[in-house]
Parts: structure tokens; sequence; C-alpha cells
């Protein structure tokens, strides 16, 4: 089942490997065990890991959206480390992995503090982080919703409600292909929930 997969270091690798240059490669995966350590012993509401959602958002970017900026694929694996874990801050991300990383963390956390306190709406996140932020967050979403049927945090149809009110209806506009294809596959996933 799709909510029980991850992305593994060695899988990482293998993938990373082929495109980045050394340094690069373990830049990436540096980020992927700061993660692995930062959720180690935090499970979701279906009982699986954290980290196992971190990796899925990792794969997405990966795989579905054939991204390979160093900095975007880093910051998906890190996209939620300063809600979930107090010991890593601003300081730690930006000595080890630059400033454009900080400051994507730092935008989708303040992002997914918005939207689980129903504030504003994703256009802040657009106007903040442009495309590499929303294309975070809507990869994060997108997984959610491919596992909510086994989330019981996550009420499904309130859910894509509001993901639609607060994401979608700002994206109709947006030419990036990435965005689209997320928006897209959200929507899908979205009406399978609504059936």
């Amino acid at each position: 089942m799709y909510y029980q997969t991850f992305l593994g270091k060695d899988e990482l690798f293998e993938r990373i490997s082929k495109t980045f240059e050394p340094t690069i490669v373990t830049k990436i995966i540096s980020a992927y065990e700061l993660a692995e350590n930062a959720y180690n012993n935090k499970y979701r509401a279906d009982n699986m890991p954290v980290f196992y959602h971190i990796t899925r958002v990792c794969k997405i970017i990966l795989d579905e959206l054939n991204i390979n900026e160093p900095d975007v694929i880093i910051a998906s694996l890190l996209h939620d480390v300063f809600i979930s874990n107090t010991d890593i801050n601003h300081n730690i991300i930006s000595f080890n992995f630059g400033y454009y990383v900080t400051f994507l963390v730092d935008a989708l956390t303040d992002d997914a503090l918005d939207f689980q306190n129903s504030k504003i709406d994703g256009k802040k996140l657009l106007d903040v982080s442009g495309d590499d932020g929303l294309i975070i967050r809507l990869a994060e979403i997108l997984d959610e919703i491919r596992c909510i049927d086994y989330n019981s945090d996550l009420m499904p149809i309130p859910y894509f409600t509001k993901v639609t009110k607060f994401y979608l209806t700002n994206c109709n506009t947006n030419q990036n292909k990435n965005i689209e294809y997320l928006v897209e596959q959200i929507k899908k996933e979205g009406s399978r929930l609504l059936q």
C-alpha cells in the first residue's frame, strides 16, 4: 500500500549519484540523514513513521516531477523540520544547506501553520517563496491525499475542500508545468475521495 512506502537512502543515493557531483550528493544525503534523525520515533495517525511521508514528498519531486535542483530536493526533505523538531533551528539548516534552503523551509513552516489555523491563503506562500515553495507544498499535499484513507487525523472531504480553497484556486493561472501536474493529480485524488 502506498502509505507504507518510503524512499530509502540507498535508493536516493542511486538516483542522485547519476545526476549530481559528489559534493551535492553528500549534501542531499546529509539532509536525508538529518530528517531521518529529526523524525526518529515519530509516527503518524496511520502508525507509519513520519519520515516515510517526508521521503515520499522527495520521491514525488524526483520521480513524478523530474526536478533536479539540489536546493528543492533538500528543502523537500526538511520541509516540516522546524515544526516537528525544536532541536533543529535556522542556524543548523543555514550552515549545512545554505540560505535558500533555510528560506524555503521557513516559508513552508509559516505556510503550514497558516493552513492549520485557516489563516489567509496559499497565495502568500507563492508570493514569498515562488514556484519552488509551492511545488514542495503541493507535493506534500498530494502525498497526504494519497494516504488520507489511513490517516485518522484528517477528515478527507473537509481536508480536500480546505486544500482547494487554500491552494488550488490560486494555481489556476500558474504556467509552471510542475504546479499544473501537481494540481491535476491533487484534483484526481480529490475526485476519488468525493465518490
